[in-house]
Order: structure tokens, then sequence, then C-alpha cells
């Protein structure tokens, strides 16, 4: 969501804190409570102010938040379709600024479809005197993206009209120059306006500098930006100079843009990301101290990143047996993995159980009883349940082939053949890949033997 250009008390109160052990900070984020608390999640409050505390802001939910401060605290989280049931539960209850947060997820979108309700939106919530400055400015960007001009200006004059903060009206002007000129092919104008406005802090010419630089391959100016970005606090910028720089190579300054952005409270995002990037450096003890955080926040990709490195350290079986347990303690790992766990630590008594449960709504979960049924002997049941999971997955004719190999003595071949059609079978449906692969070198282990 676009965070807004002006600082605010709350900085200073966010900055108080920081230096702080988190178990302290959210003490004090809990003795907040009443109106300042209100303030923290009001329209103009930043989002890293609220996302500063979202490893444990479930608990402060429980202060007695109205729908759209509960919506608030879901998009510091990145929980957008459970933030929009908030939105739209305050619209209900007229509390009309639950309009300005559906109006930035669907903007969020960037699509067609996406733009033309958030348009509806910022309409509904200005027309019921919820909006603000920056929403009228959203609402500009939004109608100029989508070369309606028309529509656009007033509503960036109105911006510039309400707002009497003299650095935010500077900010607006400057994004609407910048665009302005970039139309009328004056680059160097235009790309000075924006850079103008990005050092300013807004954050939308934050972004459409950035995406400039990716752009050209100018990392230099990248991390330009993502100081700035630093420097007022836009997490989600410093976290996508951070994936930029990752993708370009330049792994080490990805880490520092990361940390940046878990410092500054964007801690799910950036905890996922650092824990994979570690992982790909085989800073394996760092990485997983990030995984056991996610974890605790509740997230599936805590699971999935530790059973990754697990995988790759070769504890197969303790990493399946992660899986099993995560799964018994709540969370939400896919039937067809934590089935594929149970076949491979051999627990075939359970992972035959959950199968036959879910095999009505998950067909594919015949490729895991195939495996099942393999080990334990039952080859009629094996070659009924490959069939059905393979035709599934559009790779039937795969058996053929195996067959093939087999008449021409080629057992082993038809057998690592077979192996390895399970297991990309099993990867379409969502199966990590580092299990699959740890999956397959079982099964040649197993066929060589």
């Amino acid at each position: 969501m676009s965070e807004h250009p002006k600082s605010t008390i709350l900085d200073k109160y966010h900055r108080a804190i920081s230096a702080l052990p988190l178990d302290e900070q959210f003490e004090r984020a809990q003795k907040i409570k009443g109106k300042t608390l209100r303030r923290m999640l009001s329209d103009k409050a930043p989002d890293q102010l609220v996302a500063r505390f979202n490893s444990r802001f479930q608990e402060v939910v429980g202060l007695g938040l109205s729908s759209y401060e509960q919506g608030r605290v879901l998009v510091a989280q990145e929980k957008l379709k459970e933030a929009a049931k908030k939105y739209d539960a305050a619209v209900k209850g007229k509390d009309k600024r639950g309009h300005l947060g559906l109006a930035q997820i669907a903007s969020a979108q960037n699509t067609t479809e996406g733009d033309s309700h958030a348009i509806k939106h910022y309409q509904a919530a200005h027309q019921a005197g919820a909006g603000n400055s920056y929403s009228h400015f959203s609402l500009g960007v939004v109608h100029y993206k989508n070369e309606q001009d028309e529509q656009a200006d007033p509503e960036f004059a109105k911006a510039i009209e309400m707002d009497s903060n003299d650095d935010v009206k500077n900010c607006y002007t400057d994004y609407v120059k910048g665009m302005n000129q970039l139309v009328q092919g004056n680059t160097k104008d235009g790309m000075k306006a924006m850079e103008s406005a990005a050092q300013k802090g807004l954050v939308d010419a934050l972004s459409f500098v950035m995406n400039i630089a990716s752009k050209h391959q100018n990392m230099t100016m990248l991390k330009k930006y993502g100081d700035i970005a630093a420097t007022f606090g836009h997490t989600r910028s410093m976290l996508k100079v951070g994936e930029i720089l990752e993708k370009n190579g330049e792994v080490a300054d990805a880490e520092i843009y990361y940390r940046k952005a878990l410092k500054a409270g964007y801690t799910t995002e950036a905890s996922t990301k650092l824990a994979g990037l570690l992982r790909a450096e085989k800073k394996y003890d760092e990485a997983l101290t990030f995984c056991d955080q996610l974890i605790t926040e509740g997230s599936n990709d805590g699971h999935y990143g530790k059973i990754a490195i697990l995988f790759e350290q070769g504890k197969n079986d303790e990493a399946a047996e992660h899986l099993i347990n995560a799964q018994k303690q709540g969370a939400k790992i896919p039937v067809f993995i934590a089935a594929t766990a149970l076949s491979m630590v051999k627990k075939y008594d359970e992972a035959l159980k959950l199968c036959k449960a879910n095999v009505a709504r998950e067909p594919k979960l015949n490729l895991v009883l195939g495996i099942i049924y393999g080990e334990l002997g039952n080859r009629e049941a094996q070659d009924f349940h490959m069939q059905l999971g393979l035709k599934k997955a559009g790779l039937a004719h795969k058996v053929q082939e195996a067959k093939e190999l087999a008449q021409s003595g080629d057992i082993v071949g038809a057998k690592n053949l077979i192996a390895d059609t399970m297991a990309r079978a099993i990867a379409e449906v969502g199966i990590p890949d580092e299990m699959l692969d740890a999956m397959i070198k079982q099964k040649r282990a197993k066929s060589a033997n």
C-alpha cells in the first residue's frame, strides 16, 4: 500500500523506542491503547509504524480496535485478503475510511479492473468526507496512469490545496510536473522533477525512479534510492531494492537492504527474504533463526524454509518430521505435502489415512498412494493409483515408456523413470524443490539396491 509522505509525531515515538528489545517495544505498544494507538492506526499514520510490531500485533487487536484499524494491522502484515474483509466491514458499519483501504488494495493490483475498483472506492470515500490530501493525490495517479488526464488534474490540484504542509505540497507538485514533462517527451526535466519528489520522500515518485534505475540496470542509482527509502522509513521500497539487487547478483548489498527493511519493522517479508538469501549462501544457522521467527509469526514460509535447509543438509527424516509436527500443531501445510512427508519417513498407515480422507477432492493424492503401495509391495494398488494420478497430471505416457525400458532389459532405467515421473508430477501441485530432490535421491538409492 502507498505510504503517506508526511512525517508525524508518531515517527518520533517510533525512533524513541526502536532501540529497545522487541519484547519491551511491544510492552510499550500495549500500554499505548486508547487515543494514541488509534492515532498510530489512523489514515495518515505510515504503515511502517504498524508493521514495527506486526509479529505480535494480533494481541493488540484485542484492545478493541475498529474494523478499519484492524484492517491497517492486517495490511502491515501483508494479509491483504483479510484486510479487505475488515475494510468492507468498516464500510458496512458506516466507517467510510474503509473505502480508502479498499482503494489502496485495489490500486496495488496494477490491473485495469483493480484501478476501476480503486477509483470507485476513492470517490466513495471523498463523497462521504473521509478523504485526505493523499487520497486525492492517489486517485489522481490512478486516473493519470489510465490516460484520464481530465479527471486526474482536479484531484492533484485538490491534494495540493488540502495539505497544509509545504513539503508535502512540493512533493505533489514535483510529481505532477515530472509526469507532464515525461509525457511531453522532456525526459531530462521530467526525471529531475521526479527525483526531487523522490528525495522529499514521496513513495510514488520513489517507486517510479527505482523502476527506471532497475530497467537500465543502474544499481548505483538504485542503492541511492534505497538509502532515501531508509531515511523516510519506506519499508516496501527498501525491500524492493534488495530484491532487485539479489536478482542482479549483488547479494551482499541485497542483504543490507533486507536488514534495513527488517529494522524498520517489515519483519515477515524481510525475514523471508533474509532466510532465503542466507540459505543460498549456506549460512544455515542464521537462516534457521529467521525461519523459526517466521514460524512463531504463523508463516508457512518459515516451515518451508526450514525443511529446505534440513533437506539440503541431508537431514531428510528431520525435515519430514518437522512438516508432520507442524501440521499437527495447526500449521496450514497442504495435505499433499504432509502425506508425502509421512511416506518419506515410512509412516505409511498415517499417510494412507490422510490420503484416503482427501483423495476425492484432491485426485493427485493418487500419486502419493501409488508411492505408498509401492513401498508396501502392493503392485496392483500401486499401478492403479499411479495411473489415476499420472493421468490427472498429464504424464500417463511415461508409464508406457518405463514399461518399454523394462522390456528392453533396462530395469534400473525403468525404475528411475518412474521415480522421476512420480516426483515431477508431485512437483506440479506444490511440493518444495528441496523435498522433491530428496525424494528422487531416496527412490534412486532404493532402486540401486
